[in-house]
């Protein structure tokens, strides 16, 4: 009114407003959002005959720039042939704890005189990584080159990615092992605080088929 003397009614306020939003969601109708498809759990596989399956993993700390390292060995049957764990007390990430656990692995296999093996990670990063061909400027570069070198002392092996479900042994080992609790090597046996999960895992387990064996693996040498 103080304008131009005119007075104006609320309600075409309301009405104007509220034809813009039909002109609206006539031009953009929502879609049907889409359920996300929940992923079925994932077991731990035996390894196929001859061959043995390492399973690894690695633990960080934040608050005390510490890690730990896993793992396990175990053979077509189930049969834990060897676990280790280890303190990381300068540990500088999360991917170091990993990369460091591939090393120790693959360090036992070496000095244990296993030809064929597979070793499984929940890490996909170092997976790739393994499988990358080009140069590596990382923080871990010269590790991953020592596990590079080291795949070559194999007749077979095999380096996958796993969902943690499947590699709830070599978790434990390492988070163990983070909070230096247990830091120790095992030969032809497990430890007491692992035989529950290694108990789930065998009895959740199933058997390697080799076409689903050819599209799991990710990283492969021979």
């Amino acid at each position: 009114m103080v304008w131009n003397g005119s007075t104006f009614n609320p309600m075409h306020a309301s009405a104007w407003s509220n034809q813009l939003l039909l002109e609206y969601q006539r031009l953009h109708p929502i879609k049907e959002a889409r359920q996300p498809r929940r992923r079925e759990k994932t077991k731990w596989v035996f390894p196929p005959r001859g061959r043995l399956k390492l399973n690894i993993d690695g633990s960080f700390q934040r608050d005390g720039d510490r890690g730990g390292i896993g793992v396990v060995v175990r053979d077509s049957s189930g049969k834990v042939h060897a676990t280790w764990s280890r303190l990381l007390p300068n540990a500088g990430s999360a991917f170091q704890c990993e990369v460091e656990a591939c090393r120790a692995a693959l360090l036992l296999a070496i000095h244990q005189g296993w030809r064929e093996i597979e070793v499984e990670s929940d890490s996909s990063v170092l997976v790739n990584a393994m499988n990358y061909q080009g140069e590596d400027n990382s923080e871990v570069s010269r590790i991953i080159d020592d596990c590079k070198d080291y795949v070559h002392a194999f007749d077979a092996i095999v380096i996958r990615h796993i969902f943690r479900e499947a590699n709830s042994v070599a978790d434990r080992l390492a988070h163990f092992a983070s909070l230096g609790q247990v830091t120790d090597l095992y030969l032809g046996e497990a430890p007491d605080y692992l035989q529950d999960v290694l108990y789930e895992d065998f009895c959740k387990a199933s058997t390697c088929k080799c076409s689903g064996y050819r599209r799991m693996q990710l990283c492969v040498y021979y």
